[in-house]
Parts: structure tokens; C-alpha cells; sequence
């Protein structure tokens, strides 16, 4: 029987519950959370949840940046039935109204003062909303409202719940069903407001989580690091931080902030690292610059790198066999010029690398592939449950997005639309 995230969540702290579950970086040190401390921090938020009077189907937003909270309260509110869902950290006050009145939140959780600010001057105009939860309140000792209560409060309170009734949050998780809505992603709004896409266990265990173990099975297999850094607010980066480790070897690694992702990547040297097309492109043009500001033999050496370079992919593209000569001068090329430039940007080690959310230019992606990164590009919709179809890895020549996985049947309409049939077809 397909299992809730809850119940995969609970299956995995008990079969590895020593193992590290994410590091998250504080105060310049990366702390490790182990399986067994995740589960404990889960459990007693749930019972918080639930004596502050969370019942299933009531929704719960989040709001702030991926830390290890967001993680924690996301599978503490579905635990207790609760549908979560997040909000954009730059999200307008008129934006988060919409987000908080649309989504029918009773609880909100915010990272810190920044978004409580955001949140408090609605709560008057939002009778629904009951509490505002705050995870670092370093800054609110001025804050005198009935509708506030810490993270660590919360917490307390599930503790001496578990106290009363030990087998409580166990007999929540066995509540669950599968086709039960898990959380709500909000579109974009292109064809007019956001619009929220219900989420089903199912959907999501099954579609994207199955999808990226066909796509990328040493994920499965091997122990992976990954850099959590997008808004968990974002399907990708929520399934890929918070559900995926729990049916793979995934390590998420979360850096102090998103303004220090060149940091973090040169720390961790991530080996599976995505992101959208304007991350990919940054980042290559930090290289180029470094390259036109260098000295003249580095400028010549890698310029002599990317014409050995070209000439190698262009032939692999093609589907012939590289010469002994050619395959030899790239290995020269990587070893000499390419290396280094991705030990730089953290991503010397990178096994998989995929691009999604938008078209990747070919040229960028022709680029990293050069470089040494087999980057691959991803067409996804959160209304598919995530992947629709993608390149396999392998190098494969820039310029499409591969094919489907076999989770959803796809199809082009004869206007050209697609359709997508499937496990992973959300719930409306």
C-alpha cells in the first residue's frame, strides 16, 4: 500500500535513525540533525499542533526562508492532518493577504520578525487565522499580541501532551490516506490570481519522487549532498529537501542564507545540485568574468581548454567516438583549466545536475556541459506533480527536455497542448 509522507517519514527515522537526515549551517558551522532528533522535534510539534487545536483538513502556512523549522513544521502539521502550505518570503503584504485569506490558514508559522511583520497587520482583517507561530524571536521582545507564540512554546506544550498520551502522534500518522491532500503549491498566476494546487500524498510520493529515482537512481542507491537554497514555497524545492531524503540517500546541506549560495556551494561541493535557468546562468557568467579578468596565460589556457572542449562534446552530441587524441587533450583540459574553475564554484563533485522552471538556453547548458557538469533540463508543472518530462543524464546535447518518465502518460494535443494522465495529475 502507498504510504503518506508521514508514514514514509516514520519508516525511515526507525530504520536509520542515527544516520544525518540534513546539516544546516548556524553561526558558521554546519550542525547535523540525525534522523532520531528529526523524529523527536516532529513528533512534539504535531502534538503542539494538535493542542492548540490543529484538526485534519485544517491548513497551516509557512513563511520564510529553508531552514530546518520549515522542515520540522511541514511534517508536524501533516502528521496531524493539517494541509501546509508556504509563502513567498518576497511576497507583498496585499500578496500574503490573498495567500493567507485563499488558503483559509488557521495557524502561520514565521521564521522571524521580517515576516512576522508581514503577517501581524492582516491578522485583524483575517478571523480565521488563530495563531501566528514565530521560530527565531531574537527581535520580538516589544511584540504584545494574544495571536503570537513561539516555536519553542509549541513545542513544550506537545511534550507534556506526549506525556498524557504516549501513543498519540503514532495513532495520527495511522489516520492518514494517501489520496488525502498533503499540501497546497500556489501557481504563478499567469491567467490571473494564484491558484492553489492540492498536492496528494500519492501525487507526490509516487510522481516526483518516483519519477527522480528513475531519472537519477544513484539517488536511491548512494549517499548524495544537496544544497536546499530555492523557496520551499517552489513544489522542486520542497520535495526535493523535505520529502525525497526520506525514500533516498539525499543530504540536504542549508546554508545561513540564499544570499550566500556561492558560499555554501564551495562548502558542501554539493553532488546533485538544480536549480533554474537564471542560477545556472549566474553563475557560469561569475566564471566568465573571473576568466576575462585573469592574467594572460590562465585567459590562454582556457581559452585553448574550450576549443579541445567543444570539439569533444560537439562529437559526443553527434553520437561518434572521440579520437584517443581528442579524448586525451579533454582529459588535459579538465585536469588543467576545468577543474579548477569547478572547485571554485562548488561543483567540482557534482554527479547530477538538472535545470528546471524555465527554457535553459542551449548555449548554458552547452557551457557546463563542456565544463564537465552533465547538465540535463527538466519541463515540469506543479499540476503534473512535478516532472513531465526530462533529459536523461549522460551529456545529452542541449536544446530539449528528453522525455517522459514512465509515472505520467504524455501526450501533444492536436493544438499542441500537453496532456498529462497519470498518478501524478494533482487533485484539483
Amino acid at each position: 500500500m502507498q504510504p503518506t509522507i508521514p508514514a514514509l517519514f516514520r519508516e525511515r527515522c526507525a530504520r536509520t535513525p542515527y544516520r544525518v537526515a540534513f546539516r544546516a549551517k548556524e553561526y558558521g558551522i554546519y550542525q547535523e540533525v540525525t534522523w532520531g532528533q528529526y523524529w523527536e522535534r516532529v513528533k512534539h510539534l504535531c502534538l503542539g499542533f494538535v493542542e492548540i487545536g490543529i484538526e485534519r483538513g485544517d491548513r497551516v502556512a509557512i513563511v520564510g526562508d529553508p531552514c530546518p523549522e520549515w522542515c520540522y513544521a511541514d511534517l508536524a502539521a501533516q502528521s496531524a492532518g493539517a494541509i501546509t502550505y508556504g509563502i513567498y518570503s518576497t511576497s507583498s503584504p496585499s500578496q500574503v493577504r490573498y495567500l493567507l485569506e485563499n488558503g483559509g490558514a488557521t495557524v502561520a508559522v514565521a521564521e522571524n520578525q521580517e515576516y512576522v511583520d508581514k503577517l501581524l497587520p492582516l491578522a485583524d482583517a483575517l478571523p480565521a487565522l488563530r495563531k501566528v507561530i514565530v521560530v527565531d524571536t531574537r527581535s520580538m521582545f516589544l511584540y504584545q499580541d494574544s495571536r503570537l507564540m513561539t516555536l519553542a512554546l509549541l513545542e513544550e506544550m506537545g511534550r507534556k501532551l506526549r506525556l498524557r498520551e504516549p501513543r498519540l502522534f503514532e495513532q495520527l500518522i495511522e489516520r492518514g490516506d494517501p489520496d488525502d491532500v498533503a499540501f497546497l503549491v500556489y501557481t504563478s498566476g499567469t491567467s490571473g490570481p494564484p491558484k492553489p494546487a492540492m498536492i496528494s500524498h500519492r501525487n507526490c510520493l509516487t510522481a516526483l519522487v518516483g519519477a527522480f529515482g528513475e531519472v537519477f537512481p544513484g539517488l536511491l542507491s548512494q549517499e548524495h549532498r544537496t544544497v536546499s537554497y530555492l523557496s520551499m514555497a517552489h513544489i522542486l524545492e520542497r520535495c526535493l529537501t523535505i520529502y525525497l531524503p526520506l525514500a533516498s540517500e539525499a543530504v540536504p546541506h542549508l546554508g545561513e542564507s540564499i544570499e550566500e549560495l556561492p558560499q555554501t556551494l564551495f562548502e558542501t561541493q554539493p553532488t546533485f545540485f538544480y536549480g533554474v535557468p537564471r542560477v545556472w546562468e549566474k553563475i557560469a557568467s561569475q566564471v566568465l568574468v573571473g576568466v576575462q579578468s585573469s592574467s594572460w596565460l590562465p585567459s590562454l589556457a582556457y581559452r585553448w581548454a574550450m576549443r579541445v572542449g567543444t570539439r569533444y562534446r560537439e562529437g559526443r552530441w553527434d553520437g561518434s567516438r572521440a579520437s584517443v587524441a581528442l579524448g586525451c587533450l579533454y582529459w588535459i583540459a579538465r585536469r588543467l583549466v576545468f577543474r579548477h574553475i569547478l572547485r571554485k564554484v562548488g561543483l567540482l563533485r557534482v554527479r547530477y545536475a538538472l535545470s528546471t522552471g524555465a527554457p535553459l538556453p542551449p548555449r548554458i547548458q552547452a557551457l557546463w556541459q563542456i565544463w564537465g557538469v552533465d547538465l540535463v533540463n527538466l519541463y515540469g508543472a506543479t499540476e503534473a506533480g512535478g516532472i513531465i518530462t526530462t533529459q536523461r543524464p549522460g551529456f545529452p546535447r542541449p536544446g530539449d527536455v528528453g522525455t517522459p518518465t514512465g509515472v505520467n502518460a504524455v501526450r501533444l494535443a492536436e493544438d499542441g497542448e500537453v496532456l498529462v494522465s497519470g498518478p501524478g495529475g494533482f487533485r484539483g
